[in-house]
């Protein structure tokens, strides 16, 4: 699969999330990892926040977020908004409950009818509600499309939030050009382990029983 990368292989665990944490200034990379240690269990929360990580252009944030979450989740199940259209983003919304989704360019340049669209079921993810949608189908015929909304979403581009039906519902994070980290030191490390390390252990230590059952699904 193309948008998932979990392998188990040798990996140091405690060296490569030394290195994610220094990736940048720790008041940017902290939140980012604690949020992406969370995600995996969405589907355990009844509210969970989306990430949004924002900065001016040249800031660094798609390469940190990207490199971040490829390596703690595996996950590059990910599309941007100048391309996707509103149907593209229903469609990733709905095509995980575990591995972390991300929209990139959330900018005055993106589509405006795909970016409405995500700001619209971004309310309702928070609480992995079904989001409703409206629409026609082939045979023109009026109708209404129901889209889980209860994938771990990341937001990433330079316009921020301001809508407080938005920022109650986020952890938000602002990259500034003046505090650029780097991430040679964790490119430079085997990591392709991590994310299977990661998600083995919390495998591990969740109790399931006939209340509370985690089920990851994945895109098709």
């Amino acid at each position: 699969n193309s948008t998932l990368f979990v392998k188990k292989a040798p990996v140091d665990p405690v060296e490569v999330f030394n290195a994610m944490y220094g990736s940048q200034h720790p008041a940017v990379v902290g939140p980012i990892l604690a949020w992406l240690a969370a995600a995996p269990l969405r589907s355990r929360f009844r509210e969970f926040p989306i990430l949004s990580i924002a900065g001016a252009s040249g800031s660094g944030k798609t390469a940190l977020s990207e490199e971040l979450v490829r390596v703690f989740s595996g996950s590059h199940i990910t599309t941007n908004l100048t391309s996707s259209t509103p149907h593209g983003v229903m469609g990733f919304i709905a095509s995980s409950n575990g591995f972390p989704v991300r929209f990139d360019e959330y900018r005055p340049g993106a589509r405006q009818d795909a970016k409405e669209a995500l700001d619209q079921v971004l309310r309702d993810a928070y609480t992995g509600q079904v989001s409703a949608k409206g629409g026609q189908n082939r045979t023109n015929l009026n109708q209404v499309n129901l889209i889980k909304t209860d994938a771990p979403i990341i937001v990433t581009g330079e316009d921020n939030f301001t809508e407080t039906s938005h920022t109650d519902r986020m952890i938000l994070v602002r990259l500034l050009s003046s505090e650029q980290g780097t991430l040679g030191a964790l490119q430079d490390l085997k990591t392709e382990g991590f994310a299977h390390a990661y998600l083995t252990s919390l495998l591990s230590g969740l109790v399931f029983d006939d209340t509370a059952v985690t089920e990851i699904y994945t895109p098709t």
